[in-house]
């Protein structure tokens, strides 16, 4: 979901028009109808969002973020 998300705010975008075949796509994290849309506010993918402008794989950022809040 964050992941969609990201995609989307990338392109700046809070949401995109429905698949045409939304309902077979239904999930608990993601409006599907009317809108395709993240059901979460957008503050975790912001945060993520340098990953998807810079290329970098998903999971670093995450990673980096969990290993500074252990640090701590």
């Amino acid at each position: 979901m964050h992941l969609v998300q990201m995609r989307m705010l990338a392109h700046g975008k809070l949401w995109t028009q429905p698949h045409e075949l939304a309902e077979f796509f239904e999930t608990f994290h993601v409006f599907v109808e009317p809108v395709y849309a993240s059901v979460y506010f957008p503050g975790t993918a912001l945060m993520y969002l340098p990953a998807v402008w810079l290329n970098l794989p998903f999971w670093l950022l995450p990673l980096l973020v969990a290993g500074g809040g252990a640090a701590m």
